[in-house]
């Protein structure tokens, strides 16, 4: 995957599903993960992040 490769760690993926989360979880169980599918989510990774 072009990105990893480039040297990102870090994948969020937004919305209902988690297929791309799961995609990248298959490819490189080493990277950082992250799925928000509700507003409520959103707010949390947001302070996480901070």
């Amino acid at each position: 995957m072009r990105m990893i490769a480039e040297g990102v760690d870090t994948f969020v993926e937004i919305g209902p599903g988690t297929t791309l989360t799961s995609f990248i979880r298959k490819i490189d169980r080493g990277k950082t993960v992250l799925h928000v599918g509700s507003w409520e989510e959103m707010e949390a990774l947001e302070k996480a992040l901070q």
